[in-house]
């Protein structure tokens, strides 16, 4: 009988330290009460469901297993990924070519979900809509950007030295270069100064840059009749000492005229019928009444690509590969490569044009 009744107590001993055991820490039962306050997940709901999850995290392995709602913080979890990326993809709005850094931000947290969650986002087209849209947006900035690097005044230098060369001593139908006398010597380049306005429907209005234009015709001008004024004294002196008017040819136009009695603008007039700075605005003038008047201006629309410029010299947006320029446009630089235009036919490719305003 006693020892029955030590077997009992002892029995007894055994489930109540079992039934202690088994006991939820109080730690165990506050994660749980986190859990339960997370209610329904919405994208407001962060902060809770952190709260919970680091609760969980700071049990022991036993006391986890004593969380009985442990799936319900993982469900929360989930829905408010979900929640956070749908929320992102709302922020995007109106989609500009400034809206690459939300909508790559909304893209970083779609692409983190698992499939499940993907399929729950309920405006995932939303995101690869607004994609779409950024490329478009992105593409028209970036062609907007082009059209306003080519508007304004562009320069290039033509080496005309040479060319005006020929053309002068062909056209005197004499090869002056015989007297050692080359317009080189006189002006070695001429500056084009090209304007670009860009027009409302997206072409642009060539014209010359009347104030850049001017002075460099002025240098032209006055070049071409320095070269002749020189050319004359050398050719008149040789006449008078073919005719034996002189023993030795006189070398500038105080000498000329005191052995024929003619000076440098008397010889101009007979010559070409004009006083020497008339003819210097004449041949200045040439270059820029074509490039300022107002029929260049009307036939001067161009129509610019990416690497490619036409022109339309019809006055009908008539822009085809029989008037282009294929372009290298880098740091205020265009440089043209090739081309069938005809406005670069004196130039020789390379050609470069530097912007300055």
């Amino acid at each position: 009988m006693k020892m029955k009744r030590m077997l009992a107590v002892v029995l007894c001993l055994i489930m109540v330290l079992a039934l202690a055991g088994c006991g939820k820490s109080s730690a165990a039962k506050a994660a749980e009460a986190l859990i339960d306050a997370i209610g329904e997940v919405t994208a407001d709901s962060e902060a809770a469901v952190k709260a919970a999850e680091d609760a969980l995290a700071a049990l022991g392995e036993k006391e986890r297993t004593q969380v009985e709602n442990s799936q319900k913080l993982k469900d929360a979890r989930n829905a408010l990924d979900v929640a956070l990326s749908e929320k992102l993809i709302d922020a995007i709005g109106e989609v500009t070519a400034e809206s690459e850094d939300l909508i790559a931000k909304a893209e970083a947290a779609f692409a983190a979900l698992t499939d499940e969650q993907k399929s729950a986002v309920s405006n995932a087209g939303a995101l690869t809509e607004a994609r779409e849209k950024l490329e478009a947006a992105l593409e028209a900035a970036r062609l907007e950007a082009l059209r306003q690097q080519l508007v304004g005044v562009w320069l290039h230098e033509l080496e005309m030295g040479p060319t005006m060369s020929s053309a002068i001593e062909a056209s005197l139908a004499q090869n002056y270069g015989g007297y050692g006398l080359k317009f080189s010597d006189y002006l070695d380049g001429y500056v084009m100064g090209m304007k670009l306005s860009l027009n409302d429907d997206g072409t642009y209005l060539l014209e010359a840059d009347p104030e850049l234009m001017k002075e460099e015709n002025e240098k032209l001008g006055k070049a071409i009749v320095d070269y002749l004024s020189d050319l004359a004294i050398i050719t008149l002196g040789e006449e008078i000492v073919n005719q034996g008017l002189a023993e030795t040819a006189p070398t500038d136009w105080n000498g000329i005229s005191a052995v024929i009695g003619k000076g440098e603008d008397e010889f101009f007039k007979e010559t070409f019928g004009m006083s020497r700075e008339e003819l210097g605005s004449y041949y200045g003038g040439i270059m820029g009444d074509s490039m300022t008047s107002e029929d260049s201006k009307e036939k001067g629309s161009w129509k610019a690509e990416e690497g490619r410029l036409l022109l339309d010299d019809t006055g009908g947006n008539d822009f085809s590969d029989d008037s282009a320029i294929n372009y290298v446009l880098e740091g205020g630089v265009m440089t043209w490569t090739d081309g069938t235009m005809s406005l670069a036919d004196p130039m020789e490719y390379p050609a470069v044009f530097n912007k300055i305003g």
